[in-house]
């Protein structure tokens, strides 16, 4: 289902060898070298590990392919990650068993966009860009039937993206991560251009999916209406936070919340920022008047004002 789904927006297959060489994990925090499953008889120094993410053998892919002039790419592969937790494999009074519990295997997705855009007889491909692989992650989890807004974002891996997000239950286990690669980590592999790319816990997905229960319900007879507020925040406020809050506020009415614009910039104070965010209301047994919406939209001002000092601007 998930291959169908990325193949069909143009997405190739890759498949990589889960051995790899250990000089790639020596500057990372994120995927540190201590952690790596090492090889007793490895055959080159280029192979002589176990791989702890898929996102390197992604750059080896592209690297490979920008080199033979093939600059626009979308790739996608299933494969699995090895680890070994220090804490219990270095202990040298733990018993044979408990010492194979500190190998750590399990199943991920990776995918990677690049690329400027290329001509073709309709017009020209959309350039790769961040925004891009947001919505093939947002589409491959709703085709699971995962609500991305179900979790809770905080920024991607600084060691190995310039930008990004990184999704987590609210137990704190983490989904994925998604952004644009840092230029320093595609200069390891001589990538000139911008690279972005996800890596999703194929394990988790499957574990959120059995939590999923697939409901029916009529469809609704009377309008949805959308309102939009532009709020000026303090930059240490999420949009996780105010989407909560909204939902805390308003429980019968209010169906969904969309953040479409950051600002930051002319007129903004420093140390604040712009969030635009839309609302979605809807009644399911009558239509809404604007007298309900205006008390709906005045009640999540309040609760913004209140619990992060937002201002209307």
């Amino acid at each position: 289902m998930a291959a169908n789904l990325l193949v069909d927006n143009g997405f190739y297959e890759m498949m990589n060898n889960s051995l790899t060489k250990s000089d790639y994990y020596s500057k990372l925090k994120t995927y540190p070298e201590e952690s790596l499953v090492r090889l007793l008889n490895p055959l080159s120094s280029d192979l002589n590990a176990m791989r702890q993410t898929l996102l390197l053998n992604g750059l080896e892919v592209v690297a490979y392919n920008v080199n033979r002039q093939h600059t626009e790419l979308r790739l996608f592969e299933f494969g699995n990650v090895y680890s070994l937790e220090q804490s219990i494999g270095s202990s040298n009074e733990a018993q044979e068993p408990d010492k194979l519990k500190a190998y750590k295997e399990s199943s991920r997705l990776s995918m990677v966009v690049t690329g400027q855009g290329s001509p073709y007889w309709r017009g020209k491909k959309a350039p790769g860009n961040y925004f891009m692989l947001k919505g093939y992650v947002e589409a491959l989890l709703k085709r699971f039937g995962i609500d991305i807004n179900d979790f809770e974002y905080v920024a991607a891996p600084a060691d190995l993206f310039e930008e990004g997000l990184a999704l987590k239950t609210k137990s704190g286990k983490e989904l994925g991560y998604f952004g644009t690669v840092r230029k320093s980590l595609a200069k390891q592999f001589d990538i000139k251009q911008d690279v972005y790319a996800a890596e999703l816990s194929w394990d988790m997905i499957l574990t959120q999916v059995k939590k999923k229960r697939v409901l029916y319900s009529e469809l609704p007879k009377y309008p949805s209406v959308t309102r939009d507020l532009a709020l000026l925040v303090d930059e240490a406020v999420t949009y996780s936070q105010l989407r909560q809050a909204s939902f805390s506020a308003e429980r019968k009415l209010l169906k969904n919340v969309v953040l479409f614009d950051v600002y930051r910039g002319d007129k903004i104070p420093a140390g604040k920022k712009q969030y635009a965010l839309s609302f979605t209301l809807q009644d399911l047994g009558n239509t809404l008047t604007d007298k309900v919406v205006e008390e709906v939209m005045s009640k999540l001002l309040d609760t913004f004002s209140k619990n992060f000092g937002a201002s209307l601007r």
